[in-house]
C-alpha cells in the first residue's frame, strides 16, 4: 500500500466511523430522553449492529496496514495527522484485543443497562440492577486481562479516561485532597450554619426550565448548534461541534439542582462547541481526556457559578422568575445558601468542599471491585454505605440515595469517577493562570463572559484531542499540574464565608 493509498484508507474509514458513531449517539440520546420502555431492547440491538460495524473498521487488515504505512512515514505528516495516526493505532490495538462477539455483546448490554438502572433507582431496589451490573463488571475484568496492566489492575481502566493516569498517581492526589479538605470541613462543622429552607420551597418546574434555557444562553451555549432537554441524570452528548445536546433535571423542591446541572452541562457543551474547525470530522474532534472535559464543566459550575460576582447580574433574573419565593432573600444570603458546607448523600448536589470526598468514595469502591475478584455484587451496597459513614459521617438510608444514584456504571464507565476530582482541580489550575492575563472578577461582575470563554477556547477547547492533558495544563503557565491551586482556592473561599 502506498502512502497516498494509506491516507485515503484512513480518511474513508474515518467518514464511515463518523456515520456509525452518529447513529449510535442518536440512539443513545433517544434512549436517555424519550424511548418508551418496550422500545429499549430493539434500540440496544441497533447499537450492537452499529458497534459491530465499528469493530470491523477498527480491526480490518487493510485499516491496520494503512496505519502502519502512515506511522512509518511520519515525517510526511502534519502535526494533526501525526496525532490522528497515534490515537488511531492505540484505539485499533485496544479494540483488536477484544473478541468481536464480546465487543458487540457489551455494547448491547450497556445500552439496555441504563433503563434497568433507572427502574432500580426509581423503585429503590438494588437487586433489580444487581445481575446486570455483575455482567458489566465481568466484562470489565475480561477487558483488563485483554489490555494488560502494570501495577494495579484498575490502572487498565483509569488510563482509558485520563491518558497517563494510574492508581499510584491518584492515591497521591486523593491523599493530598483529604489532608487539606477533611480538617477544613471539621472546622466549618463547628460554625453556625445558614438556614437553607427557603431554597426547598416548591419552585414551579416549567419556570425552572425557562430559566435554565436563559442561563445556558447567558453562558454562551449556542442553541443554533445545540439543544437542552430533560433526563433522569444530566449529561452532554456531542455529535460534532455543530450538534451538541445537553440535559438537566428538575425537582420542584430543589431549585439549585437544575441551576447547577445546567451550568455544569453547559461547561461541557462549550468545550464541544468551540473545538477547532481544522479538526472537525477527525478523531481529534473529541475531548483529549475526561479530566480535561470535566475541568470545563467544573470551571463553569464552581469557579463561575458559585461565585457571588457572577450572581450580581444573574440573581435579579432569578428573583424575577420566582418573585414570591426569592424576593425576601438577599444576594448575600443566597450566595451563602448555595455554598453551605454540609455532608450529604447525593454527589451531584454536594457542596463544593465535600464533593471531592464523594469521588474518593467511588474511587475506593471501584479499586476494591477490581483488586478483589471474590467480592460479591450483593456486598457492594454495604461497602458503599460504609464509605459514606467513614468519610462523610452520614448513614445511607436507601439504594436510590446510595449505590444507585449515579448512572455511570450502567454504561460500563469504571475508571471515570476520578476525572471529576481531577477536572475540578484542573479548573483551579486553569483559573490561576487565567488571572495573569484577565481581570476575571471584573468580567464576572459585569456579566462579560466572552473573554473568559475566549481564553478557554484558545488554550483548551480548540485543540480537542490534538494535545495531551499534561501538554494543555503545562502550556498554560509552563508548569505541571499543581493541585495546591485547588486546595488553596477552597481554603481561601470557605474561610471567608465562615469567618475562620
Amino acid at each position: 500500500m502506498t502512502f497516498d493509498e494509506a491516507k485515503k484508507c484512513l480518511n474513508d474509514n474515518t467518514i464511515k466511523r463518523n456515520h456509525f458513531n452518529r447513529a449510535i449517539t442518536l440512539i443513545c440520546w433517544d434512549l436517555e430522553t424519550q424511548t418508551p420502555a418496550k422500545g429499549v431492547v430493539r434500540h440496544s440491538e441497533a447499537i450492537g449492529f452499529f458497534s459491530e460495524k465499528l469493530y470491523k473498521i477498527f480491526t480490518s487488515k487493510e485499516y491496520r496496514h494503512a496505519l502502519e504505512v502512515l506511522n512509518t512515514s511520519r515525517e510526511n505528516l502534519t502535526e494533526i495527522e501525526k496525532r490522528i495516526v497515534t490515537l488511531s493505532i492505540k484505539n485499533s490495538d485496544k479494540t483488536a484485543k477484544i473478541p468481536q462477539h464480546e465487543y458487540v455483546e457489551f455494547s448491547e448490554l450497556t445500552a439496555l443497562a441504563q433503563s434497568v438502572w433507572a427502574e432500580a433507582r426509581e423503585k429503590n431496589d438494588f437487586s433489580i440492577f444487581a445481575h446486570t451490573l455483575e455482567k458489566i463488571i465481568e466484562f470489565q475484568r475480561k477487558f483488563i486481562s485483554y489490555f494488560g496492566f502494570e501495577g494495579h489492575p484498575y490502572n487498565a481502566l483509569v488510563c482509558e479516561y485520563e491518558e497517563g493516569m494510574s492508581v499510584e498517581k491518584l492515591d497521591d492526589f486523593f491523599n493530598t485532597l483529604k489532608q487539606e479538605i477533611v480538617p477544613l470541613i471539621a472546622r466549618i462543622s463547628k460554625e453556625p450554619q445558614i438556614n437553607t429552607e427557603a431554597l426547598h420551597q416548591k419552585f414551579d418546574v416549567d419556570t425552572q426550565k425557562k430559566f435554565s434555557k436563559w442561563l445556558a444562553e447567558y453562558l454562551h451555549f449556542d442553541f443554533e448548534r445545540g439543544l437542552l432537554a430533560e433526563s433522569v441524570h444530566p449529561f452532554t452528548l456531542h455529535f460534532d461541534k455543530n450538534d451538541v445536546r445537553i440535559t438537566s433535571r428538575y425537582h420542584a423542591e430543589l431549585l439549585l439542582s437544575s441551576i447547577f446541572s445546567t451550568i455544569h452541562e453547559s461547561g461541557h457543551a462549550l468545550y464541544d462547541q468551540n473545538m477547532g474547525d481544522d479538526i472537525l470530522g477527525t478523531l481529534l474532534s473529541e475531548e483529549t481526556s475526561y479530566g480535561i472535559h470535566e475541568s470545563q464543566s467544573r470551571f463553569f459550575e464552581n469557579l463561575i457559578g458559585k461565585n457571588i460576582l457572577f450572581w450580581k447580574k444573574v440573581y435579579p433574573k432569578l428573583q424575577e422568575s420566582f418573585k414570591a419565593e426569592l424576593s425576601d432573600i438577599s444576594l448575600e444570603n443566597f450566595y451563602r445558601m448555595m455554598n453551605i458546607v454540609e455532608p450529604s448523600l447525593i454527589r451531584v448536589e454536594a457542596d463544593e468542599l465535600t464533593y471531592p470526598l464523594h469521588i474518593v468514595i467511588r474511587y475506593e469502591v471501584e479499586k476494591t471491585i477490581f483488586e478483589n475478584p471474590s467480592l460479591s455484587i450483593h456486598d457492594l451496597p454495604k461497602l458503599w454505605n460504609s464509605k459514606y459513614k467513614e468519610y462523610l459521617g452520614i448513614d445511607v438510608q436507601s439504594d436510590s440515595e446510595g449505590i444507585l444514584q449515579d448512572v455511570h456504571w450502567s454504561g460500563g464507565s469504571f475508571g471515570y469517577f476520578p476525572t471529576y476530582a481531577l477536572g475540578t482541580a484542573y479548573a483551579s489550575h486553569i483559573l490561576y493562570h487565567m488571572r495573569k492575563t484577565l481581570d476575571f472578577d471584573t468580567l464576572l461582575e459585569k456579566g462579560d463572559l466572552r473573554p473568559i470563554l475566549n481564553y478557554l477556547t484558545q488554550n483548551i477547547h480548540q485543540y480537542g484531542g490534538l494535545k495531551t492533558p499534561s501538554e494543555l495544563i503545562f502550556n498554560l503557565g509552563q508548569e505541571d499540574f499543581n493541585p495546591k491551586y485547588f486546595t488553596d482556592y477552597l481554603k481561601e473561599k470557605f474561610s471567608k464565608i465562615y469567618n475562620l
